[in-house]
């Protein structure tokens, strides 16, 4: 299941959410939220829903019989942003900027979630004003990544974590150039590889992060099909494919030759995009307040 849509509520926003493993989307529920906030998958079939401001607590929302409701037992925090691993399992998040500010793990393979760690950073952690502006994670959260502040004035890097150390440990950082407002990140479901933009909005570069040390593979560029800056970047779950979603539409590559096998336009902008568990569906999210669920088995 994902939850594709945000629209107004009867108090504030409402999300939908799609199973898509029927012939055709089937909407499974509604989850309605005070304020707008990033919601993200849980262990099972549950979701968290993040903070974005002050005094709006992190919610962790269930499937019963008249639908996803809220369990009031969970007790997270609020003004935390971040992200849980695809498989639901692990979250991590950004505590509030002020002394000491802190990375926080914490379990939902849980009935309520615990947390694991909490650990204050060596390096500054990147925000936009008072917020962080992602985490990143391979498949079961075995690594995960967060932006720093980088070594020289006005720069940033991407610092990678090893999640299965508790807590994290730092395994390299990687320089950011271009304006982080634009930068966009994806690992691979293995950990293996990581997809970024740390140059320019346009161009995606490829590193291969199985060895010792990082080492960039190549970089893509296709003009021809993608333009102004790459909205989002998602590797299929078998790592075989890279879909990069633009302002004009989407383009998916092969991997590793990055040979564009599949390319639409979109009549907006695509805001955000991701892969079914199965690898069989492309998801999209768009700036003309759509979403397009593309399947794309003709592409193997």
């Amino acid at each position: 299941m994902l939850p594709l849509i945000a629209s107004p509520g009867p108090s504030g926003a409402q999300y939908r959410l799609w199973d898509l493993n029927a012939a055709a989307p089937v909407e499974v529920g509604k989850i309605d939220l005070p304020v707008a906030a990033p919601i993200r998958k849980a262990a099972g079939d549950r979701f968290v829903a993040l903070s974005s401001y002050p005094g709006y607590p992190i919610r962790l929302f269930g499937n019963d019989s008249t639908g996803f409701k809220a369990d009031d037992r969970v007790r997270i925090g609020d003004d935390r942003l971040g992200n849980t691993s695809p498989d639901g399992r692990r979250l991590v998040l950004v505590a509030p900027a002020g002394a000491p500010e802190r990375l926080e793990g914490w379990n939902l393979d849980r009935d309520l979630p615990e947390q694991e760690w909490s650990i204050e950073p060596s390096d500054k952690l990147l925000q936009s004003g008072e917020r962080i502006w992602s985490v990143w994670f391979d498949g079961d959260g075995g690594r995960f990544a967060t932006l720093a502040a980088g070594d020289e004035p006005e720069t940033s890097k991407l610092v990678l974590w090893n999640g299965e150390a508790n807590p994290p440990e730092v395994i390299a950082t990687l320089p950011i150039r271009s304006q982080i407002v634009w930068y966009r990140a994806a690992l691979s479901n293995d950990g293996r590889r990581l997809a970024h933009t740390p140059d320019a909005p346009d161009e995606v570069v490829i590193v291969d992060l199985s060895g010792e040390s990082p080492q960039e593979l190549t970089r893509v560029r296709d003009e021809r099909q993608i333009a102004a800056h790459f909205a989002n970047l998602a590797f299929r779950p078998d790592g075989k494919r890279l879909a990069i979603g633009s302002q004009l539409g989407v383009t998916v590559v092969d991997l590793p030759s990055l040979r564009p096998v599949w390319a639409m336009r979109s009549p907006g902008a695509v805001e955000w995009l991701d892969w079914s568990a199965d690898g069989h569906h492309l998801v999209t999210s768009n700036a003309n307040r759509t979403a397009y669920v593309l399947r794309l088995d003709e592409i193997d």
